[in-house]
């Protein structure tokens, strides 16, 4: 049996500073704001083979756990079953495209970017 993980980094106000004006964060703030998401369960989707699977992980092994993780699990996979009805389609909106940076600008931030280091720290 192959274990499968999903241990997910989300950005945060770190990345979007760059982009958008946030107000100035207190020096004593040591630590970026990055998330790291360990899912429980997640679904993995394979288009072009038209399937798709839940996996759903256990890090404890409590039986209160086990049950509540197996319901969840089947939950999720009646929800899937469910037929959706289409989205009704709305008038197209035209919306101005306004930009605050140039091709120039993001290429220096993107990067910048991948010159940062970006250490992680586990807490047990």
């Amino acid at each position: 049996m192959q274990i499968q993980i999903l241990l997910a980094e989300l950005f945060a106000y770190d990345l979007v500073a760059y982009f958008e004006n946030l107000p100035p964060v207190a020096k004593s703030n040591r630590y970026p704001d990055y998330c790291l998401y360990l899912a429980e369960h997640y679904l993995v989707i394979e288009h072009q083979k038209q399937f798709g699977k839940l996996i759903s992980c256990q890090f404890l092994t409590k039986q209160s756990i086990t049950n509540r993780i197996l319901n969840r699990h089947q939950a999720i996979i009646t929800a899937c079953q469910q037929l959706l009805l289409p989205l009704p389609i709305a008038a197209e909106l035209a919306i101005p495209l306004v930009v605050n940076k140039n091709d120039n600008e993001y290429c220096q931030i993107i990067e910048k970017l991948k010159n940062t280091s970006i250490k992680v720290i586990f807490f047990k």
